[in-house]
């Protein structure tokens, strides 16, 4: 009985975010000597241990590299490929080759950041934050994403609404609090779970489309325009909800602009 084989890759991010991908001889190497492995190898499952506490992946030389691990090894050599600690960035990378990716709720899921394990930094319960599928963020409920519901923009009947939002949407239109979604610490059960049916729903829809590079570029499109429409309601205190999308929309222009596709 043959055991498919994986490969573990773990790539720290200050070897890819100084030089860009195509100029980085030491990335050239690596994908010359995984190239090399090819027949014998089922998958890939990265990970990216991270240099800052940021909560999002913003270096633009670490993106384009990770396009392009998941570009070569899942495209052009047809492998599978699973990424971790690199959280919603995964959703994107589906389009140019990921296979699947791990995530969670707490940072130390989210990411590989050795400043999350040192006991003396942070600390308490944490808050409910509700995942918008639309925006590719997560909000605290009620003092963030009621006040983006206000706006129209989100609707009870769109894909941000799983099962177990419900509650929270009806409560905004009845001008009440959900329990389950009330901003104590702590109370993060059905937050948590709500994030991974959505990320779970959106990665399905991605795998599924029919073309998944229309279909990111869109979703990066629609979150950065909202996203932006958001903030100049609100006098700029959406914007750093703002960035990373932005930046991300740009990797994969460039991506797509690369390599032709």
């Amino acid at each position: 009985i043959s055991t498919p084989l994986y490969v573990s890759i773990n790539l720290s991010e200050d070897f890819l975010s100084n030089v860009s991908f195509d100029k980085n001889q030491l990335f050239i190497n690596l994908l010359d000597n995984l190239t090399a492995l090819d027949s014998c190898i089922e998958g890939y499952y990265i990970t990216l241990s991270r240099s800052s506490d940021c909560e999002y992946i913003t270096n633009k030389n670490t993106i384009l590299a990770i396009f392009e691990l998941c570009y070569v090894l899942g495209i052009d050599l047809g492998k599978k490929i699973i990424l971790n600690s690199i959280d919603t960035l995964s959703l994107i990378c589906m389009a140019v080759g990921a296979s699947s990716f791990a995530s969670g709720y707490f940072n130390k899921a989210k990411r590989t950041f050795i400043n999350d394990y040192n006991s003396d930094v942070g600390g308490g319960g944490a808050l409910p934050r509700f995942y918008s599928q639309t925006l590719l963020n997560n909000f605290y409920p009620y003092r963030e994403f009621k006040n983006i519901y206000s706006l129209g923009i989100i609707s009870s009947q769109s894909s941000d609404n799983t099962v177990l939002s419900d509650s929270l949407f009806k409560s905004f239109d009845s001008d009440s609090i959900s329990p389950e979604w009330r901003e104590s610490k702590s109370n993060i059960k059905t937050a948590c779970n709500h994030r991974f049916l959505s990320l779970k729903n959106q990665a399905n829809e991605i795998f599924n489309s029919h073309n998944k590079i229309d279909f990111v570029s869109k979703l990066l499109l629609n979150a950065e325009i909202y996203l932006t429409y958001i903030n100049q309601k609100n006098n700029n205190t959406f914007s750093k909800y703002l960035n990373h999308i932005t930046i991300w929309k740009e990797c994969f222009n460039d991506f797509i602009k690369f390599h032709n596709l």
